[in-house]
């Protein structure tokens, strides 16, 4: 790898957390501009808190027991996974999804990103699927590994089945996991050389079968 290639890539992981931490106190503010500076006075420029209350939003109104919306009553939310953050889930609440944040804090997708990088570094720069499996799980339903009040659907999916089946081993559709949520880190430890396009697309499959992978290698090269 040269030397352009890996101040390429590590600019991209900067990069990438640096904007998460920006951005993160907009997210899921379809007013644009305007719903912005009534809620933070202005364009956001460095890094704030997020407000504790959103108009609009539906967290509220999703499943803290698994998938998509549903009831509050589920406990994958609060017991299995962000722990203690149920209360943010809550019928008639408006929670903004980061609001336990504080400003420059990573949002749970981010710190997901650094526990993948974790991983291929303890793997010699390779993308091992059991092993980050496993980092996932341990990161997630450890108290205290973030402090993000909000998690997609997938992930309140993937431990929702995890309870139900008991084990790994039995835990149908795999490949669907939040193993694949995040693809890109892969592609720039690989981006290096040609050699290991073939490796691209076996980590990334299924989520790369339009060649996706292999053209953002060739933009990135």
């Amino acid at each position: 790898m040269t030397e352009d290639m890996e101040d390429r890539i590590r600019g991209a992981l900067w990069g990438a957390f640096m904007g998460d931490a920006l951005a993160m106190p907009s997210h899921w503010y379809y007013g644009g501009f305007g719903q912005v500076q009534a809620d933070y006075g202005g364009p956001i420029t460095t890094y704030i808190k997020p407000k504790t209350d959103l108009q609009g939003s539906i967290m509220n109104l999703s499943n803290t027991g698994g998938a998509g919306r549903g009831s509050c009553d589920g406990d994958i939310i609060g017991s299995v996974i962000n722990h203690g953050k149920k209360k943010y889930w809550e019928r008639g609440r408006s929670c903004h999804y980061h609001c336990t944040l504080e400003a420059g804090e990573n949002t749970l997708e981010a710190q997901l990103l650094l526990v993948l990088l974790q991983s291929i570094n303890a793997n010699d720069g390779v993308f091992n699927q059991d092993d980050f499996r496993q980092r996932y799980i341990h990161f997630m339903t450890t108290p205290g590994t973030h402090n993000d009040a909000y998690a997609s659907t997938c992930h309140r999916m993937f431990f929702a089945n995890l309870k139900i089946r008991g084990s790994i081993s039995r835990l149908a559709m795999l490949s669907q996991s939040p193993l694949f949520v995040r693809v890109w880190p892969c592609l720039t430890v690989y981006a290096a050389t040609v050699y290991y396009r073939p490796q691209i697309n076996r980590d990334t499959n299924p989520v790369a079968k339009s060649q996706e992978a292999t053209t953002t290698v060739d933009t990135i090269t």
